[in-house]
Parts: C-alpha cells; sequence; structure tokens
C-alpha cells in the first residue's frame, strides 16, 4: 500500500461511503421491488423498479465512468482504488466494465459493452433526452433489458458485486493500515 495522508483518506472516505451507502440502500430496494413484480406482475411496481433502475445506471456511471479517474474532485471507484495504490484493483473494475453486456466483440454492430451500454443508456436516455433514432430506442430497450434480468451473467447484480468486491479488498487494506500507523503513533 503507497503512503497515504490518514486525515486526508479519511476525509476522502466520509463522502465516498456516503455515496455507496446510499447506492447500496437502493440497489436492495432494487431486488426487493424486482422479486415482488416477479411474484406479483403489478404494474405499479414495474415504475418503482424503472425508477430505481435509473438511479442504479446513473450511480453507476458517476461511480465508475467519470472519465479521468485520477481527477481529485470526483468520488469514482477508481479514483478510491488509486489513492489506495489499488491500482490493479481499479484495472480489474476497467477491465471488467470492457465485457460484453451483449454481442459479439468481434462484430461491431452487435458488441456493446457494459461500459458502452451504461454511458450510452446514461448520457442519452436517462440523464438526457436525446434525439434517438428507433434503432437507438431498441438499443436502450435491450441494454436496460439486459441490465435488469438476474438470469443474465453481465446484469446490476454482477456489476455491482465486482466493484464491491474490489471495495471491499481494499477496506479491509485500508484499516489494517490506518490500525499498523496509529500504533506506530
Amino acid at each position: 500500500m503507497c503512503d497515504i495522508d490518514l486525515y486526508e483518506m479519511n476525509e476522502f472516505l466520509k463522502r465516498y461511503n456516503q455515496h455507496f451507502q446510499e447506492f447500496s440502500l437502493r440497489f436492495e430496494r432494487f431486488k426487493e421491488i424486482r422479486k415482488q413484480y416477479q411474484q406479483t406482475k403489478d404494474k405499479k411496481l414495474l415504475t418503482d423498479f424503472r425508477c430505481y433502475m435509473d438511479m442504479l445506471i446513473v450511480q453507476i456511471r458517476s461511480f465508475c465512468l467519470e472519465g479521468d479517474s485520477l481527477n481529485k474532485k470526483n468520488y469514482t471507484v477508481q479514483h478510491f482504488l488509486y489513492k489506495f495504490g489499488r491500482s490493479d484493483l481499479a484495472d480489474k473494475i476497467n477491465d471488467f466494465l470492457d465485457q460484453p453486456l451483449y454481442g459479439n466483440k468481434d462484430e461491431d454492430d452487435s458488441y456493446w459493452s457494459i461500459r458502452k451500454s451504461i454511458k450510452f443508456a446514461s448520457d442519452r436516455y436517462i440523464c438526457h433526452h436525446d434525439k434517438l433514432s428507433n434503432f437507438e430506442f431498441s438499443q436502450i430497450d435491450l441494454i436496460l433489458a439486459h441490465l435488469s434480468n438476474p438470469y443474465f451473467s453481465n446484469n446490476l447484480d454482477a456489476i455491482i458485486s465486482e466493484i464491491s468486491e474490489c471495495l471491499l479488498e481494499t477496506h479491509k487494506q485500508f484499516l489494517c493500515h490506518a490500525l499498523q500507523t496509529s500504533k506506530k503513533d
């Protein structure tokens, strides 16, 4: 682990944890709503389901896809990992986000990575109402179907699990580092 200014890291962790706790609570609620909807097919739940899904997509976008992850003003997962000297885990997340959500990587038209899919849905449909062609609307439908379906391999559950696993490993490492440093003082 790299040398860390514990005060600076503590300030970063407070803000970062606030965002991540909200994200985690929303994800748990999303799973509850999805389960209830699958059991009942109650159309009122469908609106809640879509609202939570939109929130999660936007948060994944802001947590992992905010451009330069070394920008000290943002709280991306990668920035968090770089601060802890864990570029290996940041690279692992980036590699995961470059995996296919659907399609064949060798066929440009059908291949959409997780990264491209989340950015497209967030930037062109959820956060902004860009003019979209019928084909682009069908892409949005396909992206949302894949992300929300618990039976697809790279769905929201898998994405959030991958990110959380890297964060948990880093949190444990930071706590051990902080304890060792405090014992030296």
